[in-house]
């Protein structure tokens, strides 16, 4: 997962399509930089490119960035299996299980 911030002031508005439901869409890519920026960041959103774009080698327009983030288990598979069986029919739960 990724957690990132974009300048909307550098969006191009060319780039941008308005669809039949009337809302505005702009595709973006996001990526993991090789290393680190100064801020920390290691995660870069650009807007797409179509393939004459790249083919050409047009500059890419970055629009933010970012830190990737790993969630990290609070328990681990093997304590989920060494866990006694749940007691499901006489639990609390506002729904019925089976």
């Amino acid at each position: 997962m990724y957690r990132f911030s974009i300048d909307l002031s550098m969006l191009p508005k060319e780039k941008m399509k308005k669809a039949s439901n009337g809302h505005v869409y702009i595709n973006l890519v996001a990526g993991e930089k090789r290393e680190k920026d100064q801020y920390g960041q290691d995660v870069y959103v650009a807007v797409d490119q179509s393939k004459e774009e790249r083919e050409a080698n047009e500059k890419r327009i970055y629009v933010g960035g970012g830190w990737a983030v790993k969630p990290t288990a609070s328990i681990s598979p093997d304590q989920v299996n060494s866990l006694p069986p749940a007691d499901l029919m006489n639990d609390d739960l506002p729904f019925e299980v089976g």
